[in-house]
């Protein structure tokens, strides 16, 4: 089980709290593993992308549009 509290003196978790919050209302998966360059990293899966989410990821303009 991730420990989703801040380790930090000056930390809330809030940042993390929030991203589990969303992960599990969405029904993914979120996973912290070593990142190759160093530090953590957080690999959030069974995320299905479909054609106009794959268009935000390459250009992410047409989400804050979308979004607007």
């Amino acid at each position: 089980m991730m420990d989703f509290d801040s380790t930090s003196d000056n930390g809330t978790g809030f940042g993390l709290r929030i991203v589990k919050q969303i992960v599990n209302a969405h029904g993914w998966d979120i996973a912290i593993t070593d990142s190759e360059d160093g530090g953590a990293r957080f690999e959030i899966t069974g995320v299905e992308i479909t054609d106009e989410t794959q268009e935000w990821i390459y250009e992410p303009s047409l989400l804050q549009e979308h979004i607007a």
